[in-house]
């Protein structure tokens, strides 16, 4: 999201038209993924969320070696819906149940603090290697969040 712009830069829309399609997405993906929230609980949106962002950012790196705009834009907007569906909608929700107030804490200024981090260096990695090698980093990470959640889950099962 932070690089929305820069991704749909090949298209003939105004910043603040992408701007707008992009947090409208947000904003609608939210609202079902708190629907799906009441009627199937957070582990198996957890899971399928992992697994569509997963796949959805490993998408994004092909399109971004093949210099597919419609592609990147297309996954770009899935994956802000996958996010938001499911990470973006059970996670904070989740660690207020399960954490101590110091804990809440530190895990949003880690959350908040690697957010940054990423937002001031990608501009600097973009420059040395391609944005393709950098969807493919994310894919991977997704891919092992996903693996490390269903390990979790499968150990507290009962236990939530």
């Amino acid at each position: 999201m932070f690089y929305s712009n820069i991704i749909f830069k090949g298209l003939s829309m105004s910043n603040t038209a992408i701007t707008a399609l992009v947090g409208g997405i947000n904003f609608a993906t939210t609202f079902g993924g708190l629907f799906f929230l009441m009627c199937i609980g957070r582990k198996i949106i957890f899971i399928v969320g992992g697994i569509l962002m997963t796949i959805t950012l490993g998408l994004l790196s092909y399109f971004s070696f093949d210099h597919n705009t419609i592609g990147m834009i297309t996954c770009t907007l899935l994956f802000i819906a996958w996010f938001e569906f499911s990470t973006g909608t059970v996670l904070f929700p989740y660690i207020a149940e399960i954490m101590h107030d110091k804990a809440i804490g530190i895990a949003m200024f880690l959350n908040w603090f690697m957010a940054l981090i990423m937002s001031v260096s990608i501009p600097f990695i973009v420059k040395s290697i391609q944005i393709g090698w950098i969807f493919a980093a994310f894919s991977i990470f997704a891919l092992i969040g996903t693996i490390l959640n269903i390990i979790w889950l499968e150990e507290t099962r009962g236990k939530t």
